[in-house]
């Protein structure tokens, strides 16, 4: 059973609570259509477009297309569908990607590796340098590390490192 306030003012302030309420309702349920609707025209805008960017071999503007896409799809709940070519370019482009990382991750000639092209398995044991001194090393995921901290050089001086060469083995010496 519902019980009214006895006095008009308080019935007043009941009212105008739940009026104030239910446009705040209103407002976050229009602000939702809207970017719903936005979404959904940015969907079709790209799936225009897709066959004509797709056909390019631009590996970056077909993996922005993508990304685009998703976030599109995301904001409206609608799963991301491609055709079969479509998916053979976004993975022909992440292959694109892939080798240009690796070919700029690669040893120069003298067999270092610059750190910012990429660092070496983490707690595996390797040979840094600062450019003046060449010190024995591994990476923990966040510095570089040693047993000899007296003789270590500091983690953020570290340009290159390469892997420990092999022992020598199995000759007569």
């Amino acid at each position: 059973m519902i019980k009214l306030p006895d006095d008009i003012e308080s019935l007043k302030a009941i009212v105008l609570e739940q009026d104030e309420q239910i446009r705040n309702y209103s407002d976050l349920l229009s602000y939702h259509i809207d970017r719903q609707a936005k979404a959904e025209t940015e969907v079709q805008r790209l799936n225009a477009t897709a066959q004509m960017d797709m056909s390019e071999r631009d590996s970056t503007k077909n993996l922005k297309w993508l990304f685009d896409l998703s976030k599109a799809c995301h904001v409206i709940g609608t799963p991301v569908r491609l055709s079969d070519s479509q998916v053979e370019n976004i993975f022909e482009a992440f292959q694109e990607l892939e080798q240009r990382l690796n070919a700029t991750a690669q040893p120069v000639s003298d067999g270092w590796v610059k750190c910012s092209d990429r660092m070496p398995e983490e707690m595996s044991d390797v040979l840094v340098t600062d450019r003046k001194d060449v010190k024995d090393m591994w990476w923990n995921g966040k510095k570089w590390d040693s047993w000899a901290d007296r003789y270590s050089l500091d983690s953020n001086s570290i340009s290159h490192w390469m892997p420990k060469p092999a022992a020598p083995g199995g000759q007569d010496d």
